[in-house]
């Protein structure tokens, strides 16, 4: 992450920010690996660019990801997948009261799916109760597309995802 990379750490909270314009390999705005808590929490994240993967976000291998009261919005993965964030090996993500648009990912899949691409779920459990989500995906039964979706979010082998009372429009999943 450009403004806030964390490996091996315990918690972070990140609270009444704004976090934009910056760049990175993968997490163009914060990157975090290893560690137990993520909290963003009344934040803005906007204009964030990752070479990779997670325009914004980026976290694996983390107890949990609470993503609350926050905009994440016009920010890019230019590589793969997860134009908002990506999400790897973490045991519960809940996005919450929250507004995800205009995030790009690297892989077109409007074109496949008839309609842009907000949450990708592979090997989670997954649900989006009183959110607006244009599509929610579960990759089990179609292997083969996994790495080609997410414009919006890509969660991938999370134990417990949580959209609710969020708005997940106009992502794309475009090359």
């Amino acid at each position: 992450g450009a403004v806030i990379s964390m490996v091996g750490a315990s918690d972070l909270t990140i609270e009444d920010c704004n976090i934009s314009h910056n760049y990175a390999e993968s997490g163009g705005a914060v990157s975090v690996v290893s560690s137990s808590d993520v909290v963003i929490h009344r934040s803005v994240l906007t204009c964030n660019t990752a070479m990779l993967e997670g325009g914004a976000i980026y976290v694996e291998m983390c107890r949990k990801l609470l993503l609350s009261e926050t905009s994440v919005s016009h920010n890019a993965a230019l590589s793969e997948a997860g134009g908002a964030a990506s999400i790897d090996k973490s045991e519960e993500v809940i996005i919450s009261e929250s507004v995800l648009e205009q995030n790009s990912g690297g892989v077109r899949a409007c074109a496949a799916t008839g309609g842009c691409v907000g949450v990708v779920l592979e090997g989670a459990c997954g649900s989006c109760r009183g959110a607006t989500c244009f599509q929610l995906f579960h990759f089990d039964d179609v292997p083969e597309l996994v790495e080609k979706y997410g414009g919006g979010i890509k969660v991938l082998s999370s134990v417990n995802t949580v959209v609710s009372d969020s708005i997940l429009r106009r992502n794309d999943g475009g090359w």
